[in-house]
C-alpha cells in the first residue's frame, strides 16, 4: 500500500519528533513478539541513521523506551547516530505492564526533545515540523496507576502549529483490556489492534510512516 506525503517534511531545520514505549513485561517473551520488536525497532534506527550519513544535522530525535514493572531507557532526545543499534533489545523481562510510568517517561522525553530542537538549531522551523508521533506497542492488561493524566498531559504538550500524535497498538488484546488504550490514543482512530504475528510488519509500517513523511492517519487506517 504507497502512502501518500503528509503536509509537512521532517529535515534538519525542522525534524520530527519519535516517542516509542514498548511493552516489555512477561508475556512479550511468548510468540516471538520480543523478537520482532528487537529486530524492526533496529531496523527503524538502522535506516534512520544512513539518511544522515555525511551530515551534520538530523530530521529525527528519537525517544525510546522498554516499560514492564519500571522504565528502562534505550534513548532520549537524541539523533539516530546517537543510538546504540545493540542496546535496543527487547526480552520480555521486566514483569508487568506499568503504563502509567510509561506515559510519564513519554512527556519528559518529549519535552526534552523539543527544548533540545529549540536551544541547538539555528532558526528552527517547528511550525514546519511534523507532528510528533508517539506510539505504544501493548500486550497484555495494564497495571499501575491510572493512565488517564499522563495521556492527557503528553497529548497537551505545546507544539507550534500541531499536536502530538499518539498512537495507542494493542497485540492480541482482550477487548475489555483494549479500553485503555483508546483512552491513551490522541484520537480514538489512533487506538488498533494487531495480530501477535503482525508486529514486525506494523513497525516496519512506522518506520516508513516517519522516514517517508507520510501521513499518520493512513498508518494506522492501513487494514491488518
Amino acid at each position: 500500500m504507497a502512502f501518500a506525503k503528509g503536509s509537512k517534511i521532517a529535515s534538519s531545520m525542522h525534524p520530527q519528533i519519535v516517542v516509542m514505549l514498548i511493552d516489555n513485561s512477561g508475556s512479550m517473551a511468548e510468540e516471538g513478539k520480543c523478537e520482532q520488536v528487537t529486530e524492526a525497532v533496529q531496523d527503524m534506527v538502522t535506516s534512520m541513521q544512513s539518511m544522515n550519513l555525511g551530515g551534520s544535522g538530523y530530521r529525527f530525535l528519537m525517544n525510546i523506551c522498554a516499560f514492564g514493572d519500571s522504565v528502562r531507557q534505550m534513548a532520549i532526545a537524541a539523533s539516530p547516530r546517537e543510538i546504540d543499534i545493540d542496546s535496543l533489545v527487547f526480552l520480555g523481562d521486566d514483569g508487568a505492564t506499568n503504563m502509567h510510568f510509561a506515559l510519564e517517561w513519554a512527556k519528559d522525553a518529549l519535552q526534552q526533545s523539543l527544548e533540545r530542537c529549540r536551544k541547538e538549531i539555528r532558526a528552527f522551523q517547528e511550525e514546519k515540523a511534523p507532528n510528533p508521533l508517539c506510539v505504544l506497542l501493548s500486550d497484555g492488561e495494564f497495571t499501575g496507576g491510572d493512565v488517564m493524566e499522563p495521556a492527557k498531559a503528553l497529548q497537551s504538550i505545546s507544539v507550534k502549529n500541531g499536536n502530538v500524535d499518539v498512537v495507542s497498538v494493542g497485540v492480541g488484546m482482550e477487548e475489555q483490556h483494549f479500553e485503555v488504550m483508546r483512552s491513551i490514543a490522541s484520537r480514538p482512530e489512533h487506538a488498533i489492534q494487531i495480530d501477535p504475528g503482525g508486529i514486525a510488519d506494523f513497525l516496519s509500517d512506522v518506520g516508513s510512516t516517519i522516514v517517508d513523511s507520510t501521513s499518520v492517519a493512513q498508518l494506522v487506517a492501513k487494514p491488518r
